[in-house]
């Protein structure tokens, strides 16, 4: 699977959760940071001009994100978990198909 691929998928499971991305036409050089929504999976999908990276977390912020994390028990759930907070559950970041959310990006 291609790093873009990946992405894709990634995006579609965080689409209910809000991301923020950044946006990057590479064609006229606006780039713009807005909530993700399913036109953006449409550009990605069917451009090679349209960059979108999500911004994501390294891991959670709180004790309380952590401590409801240990208490999940089944694998779908803890995705869906990870996906809701922003966690970067699939290195994106490292493989540079993502951006390191500022802190304070995502306040729950």
């Amino acid at each position: 699977m291609t790093k873009k691929e990946i992405l894709i998928r990634d995006l579609c499971g965080r689409l209910p959760y809000k991301p923020i991305v950044h946006i990057e036409n590479s064609a006229t050089g606006v780039s713009y940071d807005q909530e993700l929504n399913p036109l953006h999976i449409t550009m990605l999908t069917e451009s090679d001009i349209v960059i979108i990276k999500p911004y994501l977390r390294h891991g959670f912020d709180t004790k309380e994100e952590r401590q409801e994390y240990s208490k999940i028990d089944d694998v779908v759930e803890a995705m869906d978990y990870m996906l809701a907070k922003h966690i970067d559950c699939r290195d994106m970041v490292e493989n540079g198909s993502a951006l390191e959310a500022p802190e304070g990006m995502y306040l729950t």
